[in-house]
């Protein structure tokens, strides 16, 4: 399947066909709105590149990729959405959106009159969904008083055949949308604040009713996800059913109505719609309900709210985030963890929960968390303001880290040179008195998690790229390699030196599936693949040490 979705003659086929065949728009000869369903962002990008080779006059302009590592997706899928060229009529706007995942549900473009099915989909709801992209109606599509009756789907993997054979598809994940995971928690909190007299938390519970009625009334009951449960969803329509619920509403609202799709608009400027935000809401939630349930805080979840805090200072640039930017330091403090309140962590998640989107593309991960967390097997690190204090004395090695490079073992991390044991001692006590911490037991904490100190220090001060380039100087011969090759290995330099390590097994996954499927072995022989592995353990090798180095 995969040289079958990265065949040249394949895609290139389904283009024409698509050109050829597709449904035409204005009873001209213009291509009507599209959405081609790829198997991930790399076969995405393949497609488009197909596309402007084989139409290089349309090239950037007809055909977009739109997914979720696009950097502005959200003005993709505006301009997606319009109906006329947005300047010059000359250039043709975007009409056929090259997705994954991002276009298969939510969106609403009725003018979407083709759907190109370019990967395998083995769920029965999420294959209606998509297919629900073609069945807005929209007037005047096919010309003046010729409204969209139909619209066609081509399909390049069985997918039809596959449901025609087995009607209930596999069965699906039981991994909850983010949008179920918000609705259960909010749905929780507001049942543990119903008998509550305190008017903060009355107002909390009150605002928590207002979303979940907000979601609800945005149901479309002709949906044809929601329409099996629309006498459920009727009975929950208005404000007031909202405020006498009782635990027979609860689990009905829990099992029959949470999982639904909603198409309500955001109820104010805070609650923006986004997957980003979505995930800062779940974090703030979970911690609202450790206040409720007693629970001691999570220690994970602060360092996360406090790492996010950390990477929005440093956009306090962006008008939006300097707006904020007294609480984006407050939450940072030990301070603002000692007694921490429920209404304090609303405010932080309704005032700051817009703003993730302004991290690095690459440090949003820090926003992303495991929602299978209420059963499992692993050890729980309770919250305390002792563990608030620990994160800020992080930040006090990490400061010290970056602001003194010329001391000798930093040196010899960044530039890659080998280091002995007791260079790592006499670092390390440097480390532990500039983290002004009484306890050398609390100072250990810092690096519990196993990483060597060595390799701390190197993630943190990254690898000077000469000296990466001193590593992989015979990968560079321009009379051995050819400009492919080379290419590829200075993406190895980039990697290293912003992150000072590297995995062997991060060799072959993205970015480095994205310049080519098979990564190194898409340009070197095996002999040269396992050298290459060779070079990158011996440059992390140097971040541990050596005996008489």
């Amino acid at each position: 399947m995969n040289r079958f979705l990265y065949n040249e003659d394949t895609v290139d086929k389904m283009l024409e066909h698509l050109m050829q065949y597709g449904v035409k728009t204005g009873g001209g000869d213009e291509i009507a709105k599209t959405i081609i369903f790829a198997a991930n962002n790399q076969h995405a990008e393949f497609i488009a590149k197909r596309f402007d080779a084989n139409y290089p006059k349309w090239k950037g302009h007809l055909a977009r990729v739109i997914t979720y590592k696009q950097d502005y997706a959200e003005t993709l899928i505006d301009e997606f959405k319009l109906t006329v060229p947005p300047n010059d009529p000359t250039i043709p706007y975007c009409r056929i959106a090259i997705s994954v995942d991002m276009l298969d549900t939510g969106i609403d473009v009725p003018e979407v009159a083709n759907l190109v099915f370019f990967k395998v989909v083995r769920s029965k709801v999420k294959f209606l969904q998509m297919l629900g992209r073609g069945t807005r109606l929209s007037s005047d599509l096919f010309g003046p008083g010729q409204d969209k009756q139909y619209f066609k789907v081509f399909d390049y993997c069985q997918n039809f055949e596959y449901f025609n054979s087995r009607p209930d598809g596999m069965p699906d994940s039981k991994q909850k949308t983010l949008s179920q995971v918000v609705f259960e928690k909010r749905l929780e909190i507001a049942a543990r604040l119903k008998d509550n007299d305190d008017s903060e938390l009355i107002g909390l519970r009150d605002y928590i009713h207002d979303l979940l009625h907000h979601d609800v009334a945005g149901m479309n009951l002709d949906n044809f996800i929601v329409r099996p449960q629309r006498q459920v969803v009727e009975k929950y329509l208005t404000r007031e059913s909202w405020d006498s619920l009782n635990e027979e509403n609860i689990n009905e609202l829990v099992s029959l109505v949470a999982y639904l799709p909603s198409e309500a608009d955001p109820i104010n400027e805070y609650e923006v719609d986004d997957e980003l935000s979505k995930r800062f809401d779940v974090l703030l939630l979970r911690m609202q309900l450790d206040i409720l349930q007693k629970k001691p805080q999570s220690g994970d979840l602060v360092l996360k709210i406090i790492s996010i805090a950390e990477k929005l200072e440093q956009k306090s640039s962006i008008p939006a985030v300097a707006s904020q930017l007294a609480l984006i330091q407050e939450v940072q403090t030990n301070e603002f963890w000692q007694d921490v309140t429920l209404t304090m962590l609303e405010k932080v998640r309704r005032q700051l929960r817009s703003l993730v989107r302004f991290i690095d593309k690459d440090e949003k991960s820090i926003v992303y968390t495991n929602f299978e967390d209420e059963i499992g097997v692993g050890t729980e690190v309770m919250m305390s303001s002792k563990s608030a204090s620990l994160a800020q004395y992080r930040k006090k090695v990490e400061h010290f880290i970056k602001t003194h490079e010329d001391q000798l073992t930093i040196q010899r991390l960044k530039h890659n040179k080998p280091i002995t044991e007791n260079d790592l001692i006499v670092l390390d006590e440097l480390l532990f008195k500039a983290s002004e911490i009484e306890s050398k037991e609390d100072y250990n904490k810092l690096f519990a998690n196993g990483k060597p100190l060595g390799q701390f220090v190197r993630e943190l001060v990254g690898l000077d790229r000469a000296a990466a380039k001193e590593a992989f100087a015979d990968f560079l011969d321009e009379g051995k390699y050819n400009a492919k090759q080379i290419e590829f290995v200075n993406q190895v330099i980039d990697f290293l030196t912003v992150n000072g390590v590297m995995e062997a097994e991060a060799l072959f996954q993205p970015p480095f599936t994205d310049i080519h499927e098979q990564s190194a072995y898409g340009y070197y022989s095996d002999a040269d693949v396992m050298n290459l592995v060779a070079r990158i353990k011996s440059v992390n090798y140097n971040a541990v040490p050596h005996i008489g180095a």
